[in-house]
């Protein structure tokens, strides 16, 4: 191990004494050296670990569009936990005819979605949060806003990722409905993406009705425990069959420490898509 790391230094030594005379001056080598080697960093992060971030949604749309091309006035999508609403303009954008109903209860989040699609014209966005209970409820919010939840957080302090992200900074009231309770107007919804950082069971069954209408359902699933009394991967999946939705795929998402912690799973309802 010596030898490796002696032979390892005196290589970069050499290797940087002679690239800098080699390009001296040159600043757009430079430029050009430098940044391919930040670019070649972040992805080798981005792929250590979150795996093609969109991905997802990028399937879900796929199979909509091979299986229902032609989507009617009156069908929905719904983007439940938009986040930054890069899914919910991927959603706009492929579908223009649709309405995308964006439910996003946390005040920053919200102002940021409504700002990324302010020109598209088919997007609506919800000050609300989804669950199976009509109620007030209390948002933890986290340091990083993408793992805010109303389930209390347990961080792991051997994972950098997991430990910097899921701080508590603060909470925030929120109006929490069930999706069966808000009667929208629709013939179905062709999308249903529920991404609420382990409450996705409670928003589930709040939409027992809904999802009797629901074509296609991206549900991310966790094998964690840094939510308090999250259901783990398996207890929705097992759900999701008991309601007559068949698994179509599954997209990795979050890896720590070489363990897939988080994934993506798309759902097709039976009633709709036959096996």
């Amino acid at each position: 191990m010596e030898k490796i790391s002696f032979f390892r230094k005196a290589w970069y030594k050499f290797g940087l004494n002679t690239l800098g005379k080699f390009i001296g001056n040159d600043k757009p080598s430079l430029h050009y050296l430098l940044g391919f080697v930040l670019k070649k960093q972040t992805a080798e992060y981005y792929d250590e670990v979150f795996i093609r971030r969109y991905l997802h949604i990028e399937k879900s749309v796929g199979i909509i569009n091979r299986y229902f091309p032609k989507p009617e006035k009156e069908d929905v999508i719904l983007d439940i936990g938009g986040g930054t609403g890069a899914t919910a303009s991927i959603f706009a954008k492929e579908f223009p005819s649709v309405s995308v109903l964006v439910f996003e209860p946390q005040d920053a989040a919200r102002k940021e979605i409504m700002e990324s699609t302010s020109a598209l014209t088919n997007v609506q966005v919800m000050a609300k949060a989804l669950g199976n209970e009509n109620k007030k409820q209390l948002l933890i919010i986290g340091k990083n806003s993408g793992v805010s939840s109303f389930l209390k957080f347990t961080p792991d302090y051997e994972s950098q990722h997991f430990r910097d992200n899921m701080e508590s900074t603060g909470e925030q009231e929120t109006e929490m409905a069930r999706l069966d309770d808000l009667q929208l107007a629709f013939n179905k919804i062709l999308i249903m993406k529920i991404d609420v950082q382990g409450f996705e069971l409670e928003v589930l069954k709040g939409a027992a009705e809904a999802l009797k209408r629901t074509i296609l359902v991206i549900l991310e699933v966790n094998n964690h425990s840094y939510y308090d009394h999250a259901p783990k991967y398996f207890e929705a999946d097992e759900y999701m069959r008991s309601i007559h939705f068949s698994l179509f795929d599954l997209l990795p998402s979050t890896r720590d420490h070489l363990k897939l912690k988080e994934w993506d799973a798309i759902y097709v309802n039976r009633n709709f898509l036959k096996d």
